[in-house]
C-alpha cells in the first residue's frame, strides 16, 4: 500500500478500507494490517477484514508465515526457512501462488502452501506448476 506515498495515514486507511469492502479476496501484509487495523492481532485482523465483505482473507506475516480465513475455515502455513538476500517481490510471489491455487479450486491449506512456496523463489511458476501437475487439492 506504500503508506508513505499517501497524504496521510488516515486518507490511506479510508481509501483502502473502502476498496476492501468491494473485494472478494484480500491479501494483506502484517505491516499494512498494522496501519489499517491498529491494535489488532492476527485473528482480529482476519475477522475485521471478513466483516467488511471479502470471502477470502490472507494475512502475510513474513518470517512468521501466513494465516487465512474463508468460508472453508482458517488455516495457516509456516514460512519456509531461507537465507533472505532480497525480500523485494516475496509478497508478490506469495500472492501469485495463493491466487493460482484459488483459481485451480485447491483447498485453503494448499493455496497457502503454494503461496509460501512462491514467496521464496524469484519466480513461483515451478512451484505452482508442480503442485498443479501433482493434483494437490
Amino acid at each position: 500500500m506504500r503508506a508513505r506515498l499517501w497524504p496521510s495515514r488516515d486518507v490511506c486507511r479510508r481509501a483502502l478500507l473502502a476498496l476492501i469492502e468491494r473485494a472478494d479476496v484480500v491479501l494483506i501484509g502484517h505491516e499494512d494490517a498494522a496501519i489499517l487495523f491498529p491494535d489488532h492481532d492476527a485473528d482480529a485482523v482476519l475477522s475485521a477484514v471478513r466483516a467488511l465483505g471479502p470471502q477470502s482473507v490472507v494475512l502475510k506475516r513474513g518470517a512468521d508465515g501466513a494465516v487465512a480465513e474463508t468460508d472453508e475455515g482458517r488455516a495457516s502455513v509456516p514460512a519456509y526457512p531461507v537465507a533472505a538476500i532480497d525480500t523485494v517481490g516475496a509478497g508478490d510471489g506469495f500472492d501469485a501462488g495463493f491466487v493460482a491455487g484459488l483459481i485451480e479450486g485447491m483447498s485453503l491449506p494448499h493455496c497457502l502452501a503454494l503461496g509460501a512456496g512462491g514467496g521464496r523463489r524469484p519466480s513461483p511458476t515451478p512451484v505452482i506448476g508442480k503442485a498443479i501437475r501433482e493434483g494437490k487439492r
